[in-house]
């Protein structure tokens, strides 16, 4: 028969217990055989040792009190309660499953003890207002799990006890709905947040490809910078040939020549760019280069357009569409 005795130091005998340790340890080694399981129990911050835990397998109460009384630590007085319970072993298939239980139950949970060393570990339960406990672990016990029979729970009041299970079923079950409802919730959000970023994502990622194809079309300059530079390249070619050909004329009328500055800002040079003007042949190349730089500016608009539609661009529409269909897949 197993018993469980439960041992609280006195307060301020942390000596008597230092001082006895080593006979107490020597003491448990010739019960070996009785000695289930023992430790010491620790204080909240996990510091200090104030009481001790046995469990022990004696064949009545008698000779496990008579064995609590011999200890030396009793001896000393160290104790300043000694509760002696019995015991009852549950073989469980999953300790921490079981622990989970009978913690539900709102059962007292008196001792979790483990030992790597040893390979075991051993937990003990005790029911409200009850002298009996129960303990389960793992390499406890041979027996099979679900082996134990004829095991009854006592209780004063059925319907209390009943109403009292069912409550702390019903608290769990709310918690556990209210786990789920925030999972649902979390998760709702995680998408939304999730679908705000994938359109974050397509919109960047169409504004690169669309500056990107931009980038790989030629930009042509506008109408203005072109006739501009048309008129400059004019001028300059105009001014050279007619400073060459004025002075090839003073050369030949034996006459003094002329530095190029001084033939730019003379009458002659703004005779010969008039009549230049006026002629159908300088008319006829300005109008050929519009015409070109017109035919490569749709051009490339043209090849952008098909570009960003094989790309399923935004800013694309199916052929034949209404404005408003732009972005969709047609």
């Amino acid at each position: 028969m197993l018993f469980i005795i439960d041992c609280r130091d006195k307060v301020g005998h942390e000596n008597v217990r230092k001082d006895n340790r080593q006979a107490h340890l020597d003491y448990l080694k010739t019960f070996k055989d009785q000695v289930v399981a023992a430790g010491p129990i620790l204080s909240d911050d996990g510091e200090h040792m104030i009481g001790s835990l046995l469990i022990l397998d004696f064949a009545d109460r008698l000779l496990a009190e008579r064995f609590a009384a011999n200890d030396p630590y009793a001896k000393a007085e160290l104790f300043e309660m000694a509760q002696r319970d019995k015991l009852l072993l549950v073989p469980v298939t999953d300790v921490d499953r079981a622990k989970a239980f009978y913690g539900g139950l709102g059962w007292r949970l008196d001792a979790d003890f483990a030992d790597p060393d040893q390979g075991f570990r051993v937990l003990q339960f005790t029911p409200p207002g009850s002298g009996c406990s129960i303990i389960f672990g793992a390499n406890v016990t041979d027996a099979a799990p679900g082996s134990a029979q004829g095991l009854y729970l006592i209780v004063s009041d059925v319907a209390a006890a009943r109403d009292e299970y069912w409550y702390q079923r019903a608290e769990k079950w709310y918690q556990v709905k209210q786990m789920r409802l925030d999972y649902i919730r979390n998760k709702a959000e995680m998408n939304r947040q999730q679908q705000q970023y994938e359109a974050a994502a397509e919109e960047d990622a169409a504004l690169r490809l669309l500056a990107n194809a931009q980038r790989g079309v030629p930009q042509w300059p506008a109408v203005g910078d072109v006739m501009a530079t048309a008129v400059q390249a004019a001028l300059v070619g105009q001014a050279i040939a007619g400073h060459a050909e004025y002075n090839n004329e003073q050369i030949a009328h034996m006459s003094e020549t002329v530095a190029f500055w001084r033939y730019v800002v003379s009458s002659e040079f703004g005779q010969a760019v008039m009549e230049n003007w006026k002629s159908e042949y300088l008319q006829f190349t300005t109008f050929i280069v519009l015409t070109v730089w017109l035919v490569l500016a749709v051009g490339s608009m043209a090849v952008l357009a098909i570009y960003l539609r094989q790309r399923g661009s935004p800013e694309s529409k199916p052929v034949g569409a209404s404005h408003e269909s732009t972005g969709v897949e047609g």
